[in-house]
């Protein structure tokens, strides 16, 4: 969707330099009047608007990747913590509890 509505403005674009062109090619239009004015002014507002509905798409993917990568952080975070906490007491004396809190920062 966002890469069509991005693909459409070059040709939108390209309507806009043809239709002010439109008197150079056919000087026997008067000087200050284009043909069908209202036709120039639909391809403009096309044109801010299909890049605003694509900057907004765009902005809400970004912010969608941004969620899911907080969501699997805090995931792998607990699990490591559910995994510290099903090891037995023995094995927590081996270790300093500074050392136990590096190894969660470290694993997640």
């Amino acid at each position: 969707m966002i890469a069509s509505l991005t693909f459409g403005a070059p040709f939108l674009i390209l309507y806009i330099v043809n239709f002010i062109q439109a008197p150079l090619r056919y000087p026997d239009l008067p000087t200050n009047s284009w043909p069908n004015i209202e036709f120039g002014v639909y391809l403009s507002l096309g044109l801010v608007f299909t890049q605003l509905a694509a900057y907004i798409l765009q902005e809400h993917m970004f912010f969608q990747q941004i969620q899911t990568g907080y969501k699997s952080a805090n995931l792998i975070c607990a699990i490591v913590y559910k995994k510290h906490a099903s090891i037995s007491n023995a094995t927590n004396k081996d270790f300093a509890p500074g050392e136990i809190v590096n190894f969660v920062q470290v694993d997640s």
